[in-house]
């Protein structure tokens, strides 16, 4: 997806359920959008509501979810909620509706469990998966993974031992808006307009990040800035590209 500002008229989440929408009307399949902590919860869930597209979220590890609720007893209003579900508070689970443990010859053992049926307080309509991804045992010393709690909406859920990996594939994005900002000083800056803003977004970093770095992979993206900007650097470091940046980003033109 590109970089849009986001107006005072807009939120985070209605603005990438708009380009979610875009994007699927130009596909030929349903795809499957993956999302970070900011977009796991129930506005952007009632938001992409009507969208055809799979999706993965990223849930805090201090949120509740729901589940579905008992049958109607026949007084008063039908319940929308049933058992809460603290994802910090193991004494809150209940029976996994699936376990399983894998070998991943990078991060070592891992146990991932699925509960189903769960949806968050402000959007009891649309049901979710509950995913919970724990490092048991990793490999080489020292190495220490958090808790990764997902949650996946959509119509048919891949199998258990893979779908956590595609989420993986989000963690090269957020390392390179990282490197952006801190090495690159994308955000340093501040332009005294919001046309300056986007001349100097435009100009001194990829439009389009996330593409690039879907398709040339995290230790490529230096080298493609570099082309694109013009600065002197190695093609087989990332590190010079940012030494070299530090040294020249103050002679370039404003915005």
């Amino acid at each position: 997806m590109r970089h849009k500002r986001i107006t005072s008229f807009e939120t985070p989440a209605s603005k990438a359920a708009f380009q979610l929408k875009q994007i699927t009307r130009e596909l030929g399949k349903r795809p499957l959008a993956a999302y970070d902590r900011g977009y796991g919860n129930a506005k952007f869930v009632q938001a992409t509501e009507k969208i055809d597209a799979d999706l993965l979220l990223r849930l805090a590890s201090n949120r509740c979810v729901w589940g579905t609720p008992s049958a109607y007893k026949g007084r008063g209003a039908p319940c929308k909620h049933g058992h809460k579900f603290k994802l910090n508070d193991p004494e809150t689970w209940t029976e996994a509706t699936e376990t399983l443990e894998v070998e991943d010859p990078k991060v070592g053992r891992v146990k991932v469990m699925r509960w189903s049926g769960f949806h968050f307080l402000q959007s009891p309509n649309r049901a979710m998966e509950i995913i919970r991804v724990e490092v048991i045992k990793p490999v080489g010393r020292n190495r220490k993974f958090q808790t990764l709690w997902l949650a996946w909406l959509g119509q048919t859920m891949p199998a258990l031992e893979d779908i956590w990996h595609k989420y993986l594939r989000r963690f090269a994005l957020e390392h390179w808006y990282r490197f952006a900002k801190q090495r690159l000083y994308w955000t340093l800056p501040q332009p005294s307009s919001t046309q300056a803003a986007e001349r100097w977004s435009d100009s001194k970093a990829p439009v389009n990040l996330a593409t690039l770095a879907s398709q040339s992979g995290l230790h490529r993206l230096p080298i493609a800035l570099a082309i694109e900007s013009g600065y002197p650097v190695s093609r087989t470091c990332g590190t010079s590209l940012s030494a070299n940046f530090s040294r020249h980003w103050h002679s370039c033109s404003t915005p």
